[in-house]
């Protein structure tokens, strides 16, 4: 047994063999569809095909440093098993994204290991509070985080919608204005969030401005990040009569063969009457960059409204993510439930 850090870009062929392998569920298929396995294993291909650039986009921005970080590990040689976490931002707070295991050597203390060696590195780089999530239903996974100290603290509900036609656009109410919104202009998404994001969730991770600024140099990389990713990125603002934003929708759209496009609503619940019209419009202008394309729409589930509004358009659930954090400076057995 050997456990080794990753090593990029030399990786990225192992990374790419294990998750899809890790991540099958013959009992659930829905929770992992073709369209995203060909988007991940697209992402990681133009990865190493563009790492040369991506690695100097690293050294110019201290910032970026942490974003890719993990540990692999090997039995007689053979990779079985990864993690790969990243801070969030300049925050003091990592988010462990990925933990696979192939099925052949689960029930080994594998996953145990990966996410301890995980923490104790987390911990030394200064890190207060580590996040992840697990899929509802995938109770094994669930139980190892909670009797590791992990606790939930919030859900997001991952919505697919499918349908050959857009849907109808059904008008913004009296009052409210549209308008494509700067991808790089952060306070407006820093502001919204931290008005409308709940106090329990905030216990767990605070909306800080450090989570939503973006490095100088990525605005310079911004084209070839999408070219990597097969996607182009887009927002759009909705705004009160009062001037106040009110509501931010962030989405991608695929600019290749398969894959998915991806929406990400965010609306404050005192005009929750906006939902409908969000949703709709989001939608619609999707299918109009990248027609014929399974859109993935994710909602915390704190968003009532956008839910509702998603599932009237059409939308179907495919799963939900449960949220978890653990305080890296507290007693695991202690924090709060």
């Amino acid at each position: 047994m050997t456990v080794r850090s990753i090593k990029l870009p030399d990786d990225f062929p192992i990374i790419t063999e294990i998750i899809p392998k890790a991540f099958v569920y013959p009992e659930n298929p829905e929770w992992n569809t073709a369209a995203e396995v060909t988007s991940f294993r697209e992402t990681m291909q133009n990865l190493q095909r563009f790492w040369l650039p991506l690695s100097l986009l690293l050294r110019i921005s201290p910032r970026l440093a942490d974003i890719f970080r993990g540990y692999i590990w090997e039995e007689e040689g053979q990779p079985v098993g990864l993690i790969v976490y990243q801070r969030q931002g300049s925050t003091d707070t990592w988010y462990i994204s990925t933990v696979a295991v192939l099925p052949s050597f689960r029930r080994r203390g594998i996953a145990h290991h990966l996410v301890t060696t995980a923490l104790d590195a987390i911990r030394q780089a200064g890190g207060e509070m580590t996040l992840l999530k697990v899929i509802t239903g995938n109770q094994p996974a669930y139980t190892l985080y909670e009797q590791m100290g992990f606790r939930h603290f919030t859900s997001d509900l991952v919505l697919c919608y499918d349908q050959a036609a857009p849907p109808p656009e059904i008008p913004l109410p009296d009052g409210y204005t549209l308008e494509a919104g700067d991808l790089f202009n952060w306070s407006l998404s820093y502001d919204l969030m931290q008005r409308i994001t709940p106090a329990e969730v905030q216990r767990y991770v605070p909306v800080r401005a450090e989570q939503f600024q973006y490095p100088k140099a990525i605005r310079l990389f911004t084209p070839l990040v999408e070219r990597i990713s097969g996607t182009k990125q887009h927002k759009f603002v909705v705004r009160s009569s009062a001037g106040e934003v009110v509501a931010i929708t962030d989405y991608s759209v695929r600019r290749r063969s398969g894959g998915m496009n991806q929406l990400d609503p965010n609306l404050d619940p005192c005009h929750a009457s906006l939902a409908p019209s969000l949703i709709q419009h989001s939608l619609r202008e999707m299918q109009h960059l990248a027609p014929n394309r399974e859109t993935q729409v994710v909602v915390p589930q704190w968003q009532q409204s956008l839910l509702e509004a998603v599932y009237a358009a059409g939308g179907v659930a495919q799963k939900e993510y449960q949220w978890m954090a653990m305080n890296l400076h507290r007693n695991p057995l202690t924090q709060p439930q």
